[in-house]
């Protein structure tokens, strides 16, 4: 009696023992997947330590003349790369992005500083921001939208010069949205004429427009539920002073889009 008894006792063990066992694989593959998917997400701590290292080396090896400042290195799930911001302390246009993944540093140096795309858009945003507020504060009709940008090839631009539309080896562009009750030609012209006035009483030479005269609609309508009338691409050259003549000068331009458009 005694030996069933205990062998009994020992069974109940076993069985608590098990029932633990199992309790902690079940928590222990919880961790592990919720483990997955944080660093699925934000990578860990290591791989981050080792990718910093890594990108350091290369940085001294690669760049040793640029005097670059490097950002945190941080995850991006969305191409599980580990990477930071270089930025040189002699150059504002000299900014990068660099990357570790699989063992490997790379970067878009050429890409950013080498094509001048980083002068491009610094420059780019230095003009938007200054017609922006000249329109906004100057010019007397409703605008949803302005958009003032560079065209041309960016490797004739200078890295690190400052904005001078006086000297400017690409063509200045002008895009504006305006509310407008009347959309047809002739309310087109007297409001590219008006704008285009603007514009050189700044000194600012825009070569080419492109406007649209939208409908103001209700605010609960949906975006861009109104009617609109565009104006493409319209070069500053051929602005005349005179209204009337520059409403033909706009049908014309209309027309040869058009004509374009359905070849």
């Amino acid at each position: 009696m005694l030996q069933v008894f205990c062998a009994d006792v020992g069974g109940g063990n076993i069985k608590i023992h098990i029932r633990y066992l199992v309790a902690a694989i079940v928590i222990l593959f919880f961790l592990g997947f919720v483990f997955y998917f944080v660093n699925l997400f934000t990578g860990n701590p290591v791989s981050a330590f080792i990718a910093s290292h890594k990108i350091r080396d290369y940085v001294a090896v690669t760049y040793p003349a640029l005097d670059l400042e490097l950002s945190e290195v941080k995850y991006s799930f969305t191409n599980s790369t580990y990477g930071c911001h270089a930025q040189s302390k002699k150059s504002e246009d000299t900014k990068f992005y660099i990357g570790y993944s699989h063992g490997r540093v790379s970067d878009d140096y050429e890409y950013e500083v080498a094509n001048h795309f980083t002068t491009y858009r610094r420059l780019s945003k230095d003009f938007n921001d200054m017609v922006t507020e000249i329109i906004e504060k100057e010019y007397p009709h409703k605008t949803t939208l302005i958009i003032s940008d560079l065209i041309g090839d960016t490797q004739q631009l200078t890295p690190d010069t400052p904005l001078n539309l006086n000297n400017m080896p690409l063509q200045l562009s002008l895009t504006v949205h305006i509310l407008s009750e009347v959309r047809n030609e002739d309310r087109m012209a007297a409001i590219l004429l008006e704008l285009h006035r603007l514009m050189l009483s700044k000194d600012i030479k825009i070569d080419q427009y492109t406007l649209c005269l939208d409908e103001p609609v209700p605010e609960e309508s949906k975006p861009g539920s109104g009617n609109k009338l565009y104006l493409d691409d319209f070069p500053a050259k051929n602005i005349t002073d005179d209204q009337k003549s520059l409403t033909s000068v706009i049908r014309k331009h209309q027309l040869a889009i058009n004509k374009n458009d359905k070849k």
